[in-house]
């Protein structure tokens, strides 16, 4: 994930930006479904994780010359049917009930860099 454009994009807004941003309040870095789909399709060669992925959530911020970066996916069958992209709902979600088969699994992809910011 953290060679996608969208994340190298919100990293260059971020350090531009003078690496805004604490723990409690990160720099937003999300992605919606089908600006999602389109980074995947110009990929060459196609990331498998970032397919899978689709859209997220997350955020990044610095501490002691530390910067965490965070990605949110609840991972859901609306997603993978395209619901959630295409209209917006989640009705499939948990068709067995929330720890049943086909179950929403929430993914969270971290990882740190040291000096990005210059401090």
């Amino acid at each position: 994930m953290q060679n996608t454009q969208n994340v190298q994009k919100s990293t260059s807004q971020y350090v531009q930006a003078g690496c805004p941003g604490t723990p409690a309040n990160p720099f937003s870095l999300g992605q919606g479904h089908l600006a999602a789909y389109m980074d995947s399709a110009t990929n060459s060669p196609p990331n498998p994780t970032q397919i899978e992925v689709g859209g997220y959530s997350g955020g990044i911020y610095t501490v002691n010359g530390t910067t965490t970066f965070t990605i949110n996916n609840p991972s859901s069958m609306s997603s993978l049917n395209g619901e959630s992209a295409l209209n917006g709902t989640h009705t499939s979600d948990n068709p067995n009930g929330p720890t049943g088969p086909e179950h929403t699994v929430n993914q969270t992809f971290e990882w740190t860099e040291i000096g990005l910011c210059g401090h």
